[in-house]
């Protein structure tokens, strides 16, 4: 049988929960011919790096930004408000964001959405 165990469960963040809910007001939204009853919602779930940059791409865009997941370096590749932003990974490494701006690329990397959301939100 399945080992639970071996997956950590964690407590979502606010910021998360913001995302389900502005992600799931969007889906009503733009299937508003349908009864909402019937339109599923979206959950986010940010302690694994593939949840991660499903919830970073669910973000920008909802803010109107364009993004993909990129083979190169385990992460993802983003335009948004004029930047070009490259975004890495790493869920289960400790420390803090790192941010670093040339020019008009962005260089993030962040270890959970509440992070990526902070940052971001102040470009």
């Amino acid at each position: 049988m399945f080992d639970q165990s071996a997956t950590p469960t964690r407590k979502k963040s606010p910021e998360l929960i913001e995302l389900e809910r502005l992600i799931n007001a969007d889906l009503i939204h733009r299937f508003r011919g349908e009864d909402p009853r019937f339109t599923t919602g979206k959950r986010f779930s940010d302690n694994t790096d593939n949840g991660l940059i499903s919830c970073i791409l669910a973000y920008i865009y909802l803010l109107g930004g364009t993004g993909e997941r990129t083979k190169e370096f385990y992460g993802l590749t983003a335009q948004f408000r004029g930047y070009s932003l490259l975004i890495r990974v790493a869920v289960g490494q400790p420390g803090k964001a790192v941010f670093t701006e040339h020019r008009e690329i962005v260089e993030l990397t962040v270890h959970d959405f509440a992070q990526f959301k902070k940052i971001i939100d102040e470009l």
